[in-house]
């Protein structure tokens, strides 16, 4: 099996195929993705391309309020492509940020039905299968594959993104 592994910039592919293997069982980035998602001053996104063709059903994990600038990624989807949203509270980070807590609720009312939040849920193959793509930062994507989680091949199309605020 192979994954299309792309850095996207517009008008460029920085990067080509590679083994899934490789991707999907080591947490960190070969050392010309790590160059350039440190040097970048913009926001990178790596994309693992597992045949997406539609972002209809989101999935995000949020690890920490690190991961809090996903939800913005989140929000232009919801605008632009009207997709629904899942966002996993994988430790408690939206539980305890009132801030995002807020936010992610006004969403849900601006976006009926649109917006669901899971209070500290596992990962699972099940969860995988109802998502067209999944976000997570670069911290995340290190917490997600350090945790071992079984059914990596289940997984949606995943877009591993940096923040640079």
């Amino acid at each position: 099996m192979r994954i299309a592994t792309n850095i996207l910039r517009p008008g460029m592919v920085l990067r080509g195929m590679t083994s899934a293997a490789r991707y999907l069982t080591d947490a960190s980035f070969d050392q010309r993705t790590r160059e350039i998602i440190l040097l970048s001053k913009a926001p990178v996104g790596v994309l693992l391309d597992r045949e997406l063709k539609s972002a209809n059903k989101v999935l995000i994990p949020i690890y920490s309020k690190d991961d809090s600038f996903l939800t913005g990624y989140g929000e232009k989807l919801l605008q632009n492509a009207g997709s629904k949203l899942t966002l996993l509270d994988m430790t408690g980070a939206i539980r305890d940020n009132d801030e995002l807590r807020e936010y992610l609720h006004t969403l849900g009312r601006r976006h009926p039905g649109h917006v669901n939040i899971i209070p500290e849920y596992i990962l699972d193959n099940d969860i995988y299968g109802r998502h067209d793509l999944m976000m997570l930062s670069v911290d995340g994507w290190k917490h997600f594959t350090e945790a071992a989680t079984p059914g990596l091949q289940f997984l949606p199309s995943v877009l591993i993104l940096s923040y640079k605020g």
